[in-house]
């Protein structure tokens, strides 16, 4: 089997796939939606492969799924410049864009902890929101015995 590379133009609720082999030619063009099952489906047909996909702000789900099946690379947004600075820009041909500059190894990358860091960084941030919940109920508990009782402490 010839070795493959997806490129992968991720949304909200759905990715588009772009899958070609050594030669550059398309094997696959595809839209997975983004759960972990279409997600687990897509990637074990295409086991052993390389992907990259764009850094976004939901990348992080779909990178632990996927690199348990694939090497996958995290593209630079700003520095994968022939995506941004194509004059007709599409999910297809975004997703093509990714695969062909994958296959020729011109991905500017994006650094990716490895998973134990970035469980350390998931329970930080949750931490965090937690607290600044817990202070802002405070502030309007306050508020509301401000509000309610003039000489409240």
């Amino acid at each position: 089997m010839l070795a493959v590379c997806i490129g992968l133009d991720v949304h909200k609720r759905y990715s588009y796939a772009a899958v070609v082999d050594e030669t550059g030619e398309i094997i696959e063009e595809t839209r997975v939606e983004n759960t972990r099952e279409s997600l687990e489906l897509f990637a074990s047909k295409y086991k052993g492969a390389r992907a990259v996909i764009e850094a976004t702000g939901n990348y992080r789900f779909i990178y632990d799924i996927l690199e348990k099946y694939m090497e996958v690379k995290l593209a630079h947004p700003y520095k994968t410049r022939a995506i941004a600075e194509a004059g007709i820009k599409n999910d297809r041909l975004d997703a093509k864009m990714l695969a062909h500059l994958l296959r020729a190894n011109l991905i500017a990358e994006s650094y990716v902890p490895p998973k134990e860091v970035r469980e350390l960084r998931d329970l930080t941030r949750t931490r965090k929101a937690l607290i600044e919940d817990r202070n802002r109920l405070k502030n309007r508990v306050h508020a509301i015995g401000e509000f309610w009782n003039p000489t409240y402490q």
